[in-house]
This record gives C-alpha cells, sequence and structure tokens, in this order.
C-alpha cells in the first residue's frame, strides 16, 4: 500500500461538470474567474485534481502541487510513473510526445482505478 501525503486544497468554481480524482486545468484565458474544467489531454496545463465532484458554477475543491491526492488512471500505471492527462481527466503515463505532468503515481493501477498520487507541475 502506497503512503498518502495530505493535499494542499483550494476552492475552484466548475467551469463544467467535473468528476472527483480527476484532472482539471483553467477555464480558458481569464483565471482571475479561478474557474477549472476537466484537463483532457497532456497538452492541457494541469492546475491540479479535483477532490470531490462538482456540477458547473459549484465550488469545487482542488489539490495543488506540494501535496498528495488520488486519481482515477485512465490506462495502466506504474509505481513512480509521471502522469498526463487524458479522456475525462484521467491519469495516464506520459508518453514520447511529451505534455504537462501533474502528478507522480505512488502505486501500481489499471484503468478505472483510484490510485494514491503526488501533485506535481512541470512540463517534459
Amino acid at each position: 500500500m502506497a503512503s498518502y501525503n495530505e493535499p494542499r486544497l483550494a476552492t475552484f468554481k466548475a467551469g463544467g461538470n467535473i468528476s472527483k480524482y480527476t484532472f482539471v486545468t483553467m477555464s480558458g484565458t481569464n483565471i482571475t474567474d479561478r474557474e477549472v474544467i476537466t484537463a483532457t489531454s497532456n497538452s492541457d496545463k494541469i492546475v491540479g485534481i479535483a477532490m470531490e465532484d462538482a456540477t458547473s458554477g459549484q465550488a469545487v475543491k482542488v489539490a495543488l502541487v506540494g501535496g498528495g491526492a488520488k486519481l482515477v488512471c485512465g490506462g495502466t500505471v506504474a509505481s513512480g510513473s509521471f502522469l498526463v492527462a487524458s479522456t475525462g481527466g484521467a491519469g495516464v503515463s506520459v508518453g514520447t510526445d511529451g505534455g504537462y505532468i501533474g502528478a507522480q503515481a505512488l502505486e501500481y493501477g489499471t484503468s478505472g482505478q483510484i490510485i494514491d498520487v503526488q501533485v506535481v507541475l512541470f512540463k517534459v
């Protein structure tokens, strides 16, 4: 069993329906609204991981860099893998095309499984 670090949380406004334990990104270019939407590709600049379900307009707690979180896997993930966003905000291992990394897996997981991760943010 992986160790779990407490998340560093911030509250944002949901710019659409968001599922818990998925990657989120800022909505549009006006970040003063503090509005996030589901991140769906490795080119999305990830803000963090939603820690609860939210519908458009609702407040949503997001785990930020420097803390732990839980994340839904979008495929098979090895412990220690760096993860990018994929369909529905799920995390997948970064491929050779790189992208914006949003988390590091703290345990092995398969598609649809929820795993412990450390929230990190950088581009490769």
